[in-house]
């Protein structure tokens, strides 16, 4: 993790999400490796109620280390962890139904649902 990364990562602990964006936004500029740089991204611009940031942001990670599902799913599972479970469904709800991407959401939705009183519809 480099030094705007770390400082990123303390303004989200902060839920500053708006302020980690741009330290985020050259953190993953600088290294296309680090993932970790990338979800926090995009956890900041989900958190910040900018769901087409977030979309543009799986498009790029795929057109660049071709694994922008991976980073979908991350993103996702990272909300369910946080119990961010209203914003995990928002995401889902606006996530194309003619993309792969819909298929990691409807397996997270599955596994919100049978952590909750729901556990029969998620099995289902």
């Amino acid at each position: 993790m480099d030094g705007g990364h770390h400082q990123a990562a303390g303004l989200m602990r902060a839920q500053r999400y708006g302020d980690a964006i741009p330290l985020l936004i050259a953190a993953c500029g600088a290294s296309h490796a680090d993932r970790q740089s990338w979800a926090d991204l995009n956890r900041c611009l989900l958190e910040t109620d900018q769901l087409a940031g977030f979309f543009r942001v799986v498009d790029q990670r795929q057109a660049i280390a071709s694994d922008g599902l991976r980073l979908y799913h991350d993103c996702l599972a990272g909300l369910l962890t946080a119990g961010r479970h209203a914003l995990l469904l928002d995401v889902i709800g606006a996530t194309p139904r003619n993309s792969a991407l819909y298929i990691v959401g409807l397996y997270l939705s599955g596994l919100l649902a049978c952590q909750g009183a729901e556990a029969r519809r998620g099995i289902a």
